[in-house]
């Protein structure tokens, strides 16, 4: 098979997923966001949406959702992924991070371990003192913008 016709399987494989989960959901007993509004509460997908989750996320994807101006967003929740699915920290002053550097004066950064996997800073060390070296997206509701997909057409 070559190149060229693995990506059609692959599209099209990914087609019929979006088609499936958009199918399921679109009866009114079945709708997991439709008329909700935004619910700021991560909750297990059910199994209608699964074949479309491991498409977006793969095989061992922990997928979450939450509503958002009643559409749903999917987050692959798998434990040690950097950012998590949880709202965002935004908090600028860091103890973990702070107790870090106080014990590592010059490290060129600091670890999830220290600052937490929820932050949406990245740090490193000066003299001891925590510096920011970049900065997370948030989304309008204070979740990690870039870990959310919208699920275009599943509501």
């Amino acid at each position: 098979m070559t190149v060229f016709h693995r990506l059609i399987v692959v599209a099209a494989s990914m087609l019929a997923c979006f088609c499936a989960a958009t199918v399921v959901h679109s009866a009114p007993n079945e709708a997991l966001c439709d008329g909700k509004g935004t619910v700021d509460e991560v909750k297990p997908i059910p199994p209608s949406l699964a074949v479309f989750a491991k498409v977006l996320f793969g095989d061992d994807a922990k997928p979450v959702y939450r509503c958002m101006d009643d559409v749903v967003f999917l987050c692959d929740d798998t434990v040690g992924q950097s950012l998590g699915c949880a709202k965002a920290d935004t908090r600028r002053d860091n103890p973990g991070v702070t107790q870090f550097c106080k014990e590592n004066p010059d490290a060129p950064v600091a670890p999830i371990a220290a600052s937490g996997r929820a932050t949406i800073y990245s740090w490193k060390c000066a003299r001891g003192k925590p510096v920011i070296t970049s900065v997370g997206l948030v989304d309008a509701r204070g979740y990690h913008a870039e870990n959310w997909i919208e699920a275009e057409g599943v509501r």
